[in-house]
């Protein structure tokens, strides 16, 4: 999710997805954002073409298409190597899927203890942590309480209630 440019590590992303796909000949990988300076078409052609063949590229969604992209996903992923709050991080966490994401300060305050994060931009090492934790399962069963715990609190961070709580908080002590 986002716009296609180049530290968002879609090269990454897709190497990884190659990778990994082996292992999994079912899956998809869904990239969902603006056009940018990356050429995501360029790079899909680099891949092996039953890999590419399940790369779908879809530009510029509708809310209605990135809803059922997190409602239908089996995990986020975001290989950016720099964000700031990161917003699809918190809404996959609310849709309550499992996300990895390369481990930035920002990052991994948006995650809390909810995600794994990866250091190496290895696309065999994370295609190895996706093989851990999709089809072995490692941890991921302990983890999600902790995802819908932090998809909760992402949540209720956001309703507007913090922010007028400390707007009125501010206001008595200025009174």
């Amino acid at each position: 999710m986002g716009r296609f440019a180049p530290h968002k590590g879609l090269n990454l992303l897709l190497d990884a997805f190659a990778a990994y796909s082996a292992a999994d000949p079912t899956c998809h990988l869904a990239l969902a954002g603006v056009p940018g300076p990356f050429d995501v078409a360029a790079h899909r052609a680099r891949l092996k073409p039953e890999a590419a063949a399940r790369v779908h590229v879809i530009e510029k969604p509708s809310d209605a298409q990135l809803k059922g992209l997190y409602q239908g996903c089996t995990a986020y992923v975001s290989a950016s190597q720099h964000e700031g709050f990161c917003v699809p991080l918190a809404e996959a966490l609310g849709f309550e899927k499992p996300v990895f994401a390369f481990d930035t300060p920002a990052v991994r305050e948006t995650l809390g203890e909810a995600g794994w994060l990866f250091t190496e931009r290895d696309p065999a090492a994370l295609a190895a942590l996706w093989r851990s934790v999709l089809l072995e399962r490692e941890g991921l069963e302990e983890r999600a309480v902790g995802i819908r715990a932090r998809g909760a609190a992402l949540r209720s961070a956001a309703d507007g209630r913090l922010l007028w709580r400390a707007l009125a908080d501010a206001a008595r002590r200025t009174a």
